[in-house]
């Protein structure tokens, strides 16, 4: 849940010209940092997911650019924003080159969105994260936590895609969240873009601090209660694996097609 240690996922701020202005400091010595010494305009109030990765992401529509950052720490009013990494991506463009996921892809990139969940239709790829992978293939530039010894490990940018078609999905007798999420994986696939350190495989969400931030509620956690989806201590849990067989339906699309080469 928003502003709690176990939200790990992105939240997203749109900047406009009267918000405070921050210029960004990297304290990471990997290099050059492509947003060390950037000034941008973040909205009052907005802050990073609670969780130790602290993603956050700005989105100036003035400008075109999407700012994300990793391990964000985030001054009330303007001043200096002090961030671990980061990096930037056009809006218009393919949603890479960015620097704040293992995969170096833009944060607001594949995420699913409390309205789209509600919707029940996802219009896009999705992004997974993984335990661990054994380096990165196209469209990834990074690769994350490296896997020991587990030579059948995911590569970070691989594609994965549910083997099924929507009438087959629309069939299962599961709710319509899950419904949206499965033929957005069936329809667009799902790409490796951060690794976690905890076992298994999930969907990137957009965070509850987008909202919540601003003293509305999570429209999120309004979805799941909604749905009916269950919570356990205050925290909703997106069940995935059951209903269906994963491991008969789930393959594996080739890099080079979403490079174009086959």
């Amino acid at each position: 849940m928003a502003g709690t240690a176990h939200d790990f996922s992105h939240p997203v701020y749109y900047s406009r010209p009267s918000d405070p202005r921050f210029t960004i400091h990297c304290t990471q010595p990997w290099g050059h940092c492509p947003l060390e010494g950037q000034a941008i305009r973040i909205p009052s109030g907005a802050r990073p997911a609670g969780g130790s990765d602290g993603h956050m992401a700005v989105v100036d529509l003035r400008r075109g650019m999407e700012y994300d950052m990793w391990q964000a720490h985030v001054p009330p009013e303007g001043g200096v924003l002090t961030i671990s990494w980061g990096g930037r991506t056009r809006l218009h463009g393919m949603g890479l080159g960015s620097n704040a996921t293992a995969a170096h892809f833009g944060l607001l990139a594949g995420i699913i969105r409390a309205p789209e969940l509600e919707a029940g239709r996802i219009d896009h790829a999705l992004v997974m994260v993984t335990d661990c992978t054994n380096g990165f293939v196209p469209p990834a530039s990074g690769g994350g936590l490296l896997c020991s010894g587990q030579p059948g490990a995911p590569d970070a940018g691989m594609r994965f895609q549910l083997a099924m078609s929507d009438a087959q999905i629309d069939e299962l007798g599961l709710p319509a969240w899950k419904k949206a999420i499965l033929r957005a994986m069936a329809d667009y696939g799902a790409y490796v873009e951060d690794t976690s350190g905890v076992r298994g495989w999930g969907v990137e969400l957009e965070s509850g601090s987008t909202y919540t931030s601003f003293g509305r509620p999570d429209q999120l956690v309004s979805v799941a209660r909604q749905d009916g989806i269950p919570s356990l201590d205050g925290h909703y849990t997106l069940d995935l694996g059951s209903g269906i067989d994963w491991r008969d339906k789930l393959r594996v699309i080739a890099p080079c097609v979403s490079e174009g080469r086959c």
